[in-house]
């Protein structure tokens, strides 16, 4: 049997709050009556499970896709994959995950992110090849194109993200914890979301928990 959760509803849903507007485990602990910094872990990393699940429309139109090495000042390198909508001088909606072990797997899963008729501006040449393989409809250009250099710098905006949280040794376990809340927040600006739908987006599946 599931085992719910003694907080109440209206502890969860304040927390649900202070995660949206990008508050640390260490910050709930102190304006919420959860005692330890291990309740208040666990409970931003469930909002933050549950922002994962926000089921964000289809990028569309002119998509740039590329991967991206994530390492911040120490640690491991990590590699992450970036897609963004192009909207003039500006990205529309972004979908960014872990790279795995299987490229091809990772192509796949961001295929998921953008409708079929988008057109997928990649690096030319290289291991990024093979993209046309896994049913990309792939517009090729140059490394150092201005859309590309454009996505590198969304990379930039995420470790400033996470500088921003102390976070300065990555850690592969929470990686993907902090790229759903960072995609999180930019494509509910890009929506235009009030503070209230962020919150009501989240708080109706935790609310189950």
């Amino acid at each position: 049997m599931k085992r719910r959760s003694r907080l109440s509803d209206e502890c969860r849903r304040k927390a649900v709050g202070l995660v949206v507007d990008g508050a640390s485990a260490l910050r709930l602990q102190r304006e919420l009556p959860l005692g330890s910094y291990h309740t208040a872990l666990r409970l931003a990393n469930q909002v933050r499970e549950e922002m994962a699940k926000v089921d964000w429309p289809s990028m569309r139109g002119s998509v740039v896709l590329s991967d991206e090495s994530l390492r911040v000042v120490a640690g491991p390198n990590f590699r992450i994959w970036l897609g963004a909508e192009l909207r003039g001088n500006a990205f529309g909606l972004i979908a960014m995950v872990p790279a795995t072990m299987s490229a091809v797997n990772d192509a796949k899963a961001m295929r998921q992110r953008r409708e079929s008729s988008a057109r997928v501006i990649t690096p030319k040449g290289g291991y990024l090849n093979w993209l046309a393989e896994t049913g990309y409809q792939r517009l090729p250009r140059d490394e150092d194109t201005p859309e590309l250099k454009q996505l590198s710098r969304l990379a930039t905006e995420f470790r400033l993200f996470l500088s921003q949280r102390r976070h300065r040794i990555l850690k592969r376990s929470t990686v993907g914890s902090y790229l759903t809340e960072f995609v999180f927040h930019h494509n509910a600006r890009v929506l235009s979301w009030t503070e209230e739908e962020k919150i009501s987006s989240v708080w109706e599946t935790l609310r189950g928990r």
